[in-house]
């Protein structure tokens, strides 16, 4: 939407304005759907936790740019320059319009790159604890729990 408003305020019509930035919100949906946290420990004390079922606890917060996603290349700067050339068709090839769209893509590249490095994730993830079974056995690893996180605490400023 930011993309679109800033086209509209620099004259561009609606219909180029609305493609161009729906193509870079399928970019990042594209990179955000396949994001997924790697073997990193986010919530320790999963390992050995004392009782049938951990409550929703936060987990520890890290750098988005510490997940993994096999969709990075959607939001490289020939991949966006693609998929904007693609969306504006025929606007493509007016004057001008290579170069919008190449320096366009090289700075949202670039931002994006800052961005992953500066972005933080935190979730919250609860789960069943089956080996647990007193007084036997007073503690053991959450398993086959959820998480839920949606939040990334971003610095729009480098985006």
């Amino acid at each position: 939407m930011r993309i679109r408003s800033a086209l509209i305020a620099e004259g561009a019509h609606w219909d180029l304005a609305n493609a161009w930035d729906q193509a870079f919100t399928d970019a990042w949906q594209s990179w955000s759907s396949a994001v997924t946290i790697p073997g990193i420990p986010v919530f320790p004390s999963f390992g050995a936790f004392p009782g049938p079922q951990a409550p929703p606890t936060p987990g520890v917060p890290m750098p988005l740019v510490a997940m993994v996603s096999g969709r990075l290349a959607d939001m490289s700067p020939p991949a966006l320059a693609n998929r904007v050339t693609m969306a504006i068709g025929a606007d493509a090839t007016n004057s001008g319009a290579s170069a919008a769209i190449s320096s366009f893509a090289t700075l949202v590249g670039a931002r994006f790159v800052a961005f992953l490095a500066q972005a933080q994730v935190m979730m919250i993830g609860s789960g069943p604890v089956p080996s647990y079974d007193p007084p036997s056995v007073m503690l053991g690893p959450v398993t086959g729990g959820t998480c839920q996180g949606e939040n990334v605490v971003p610095n729009w400023g480098t985006f």
